[in-house]
């Protein structure tokens, strides 16, 4: 059931009035328009990385195309991959050509090697929980040209002020799950999608989940509200 895609077909058809809900396992709800994923607006951490972007992008988890079109808008060579069909075709009616319905995490990845690979909109988060993102980034590793780059904007869910937020932290930990490791649905209309995990990495996990992998976290900066983007590079093994 591609709740999410239902939703972008929605708004692309005109029909965008329905609210879309992200529902954490403890209640909490955050409820958007499905027009949220449509302009080509960066999120401030993902500013901080627009600067380095170069040669050909892979934008993974490319929803309405948010992303792809802000670039392709700049003359960039990017394409575009993500699990949902609706937003695969919503994108290819927005004009993407280069658009590709695939689970990255176990599916080949047309087109590689990237010299630029983007996880905009905390779409690390994808991997679910630390070894997932290891076996993520390890899959990217091999999509990406010796010179190449991985960009991430994702949150630190540490810095808040918000007790519930707080509270789940506590509770996974109590748990043995990450801090970051959310458990959520997606709701729209009348459907209910099932549960499922979607990681917000802080720094130092990034960082260890980068020494798994094959990277180095090259980068690392700060936005507001716990936000932060990282530049990954390649580990290249020394000589001999």
């Amino acid at each position: 059931m591609d709740i999410f895609g239902r939703a972008l077909r929605d708004n692309q058809s005109g029909d965008g009035k329905h609210r879309l809900t992200l529902r954490r396992d403890d209640g909490h709800a955050d409820t958007h328009l499905p027009g949220t994923w449509f302009p080509p607006h960066l999120w401030p951490a993902e500013k901080l990385l627009a600067p380095l972007v170069q040669g050909r992008i892979l934008d993974i988890g490319c929803g309405a195309g948010r992303h792809l079109t802000g670039f392709r808008d700049q003359g960039e060579d990017i394409t575009g991959i993500d699990i949902s069909d609706g937003a695969v075709d919503v994108c290819r009616a927005r004009g993407h050509a280069m658009v590709y319905e695939r689970d990255i995490m176990a599916d080949t990845i047309p087109g590689a090697p990237y010299d630029t690979i983007l996880l905009f909109g905390n779409n690390i988060g994808i991997a679910g929980d630390l070894a997932g993102a290891a076996h993520l980034l390890g899959r990217l590793k091999d999509a990406t040209t010796p010179g190449g780059q991985l960009l991430i904007a994702s949150r630190d869910v540490h810095i808040t002020r918000d007790k519930q937020h707080l509270t789940y932290s506590r509770r996974n930990l109590d748990d043995d799950r990450q801090a970051g490791q959310m458990r959520m649905r997606m709701e729209y209309r009348d459907m209910i999608g099932g549960w499922f995990d979607w990681l917000h990495p802080t720094p130092d996990e990034l960082r260890q989940i980068a020494d798994q992998s094959g990277w180095q976290v090259d980068r690392l900066e700060t936005a507001r509200k716990g936000a932060y983007g990282a530049r990954l590079i390649p580990v290249v093994a020394p000589a001999g």
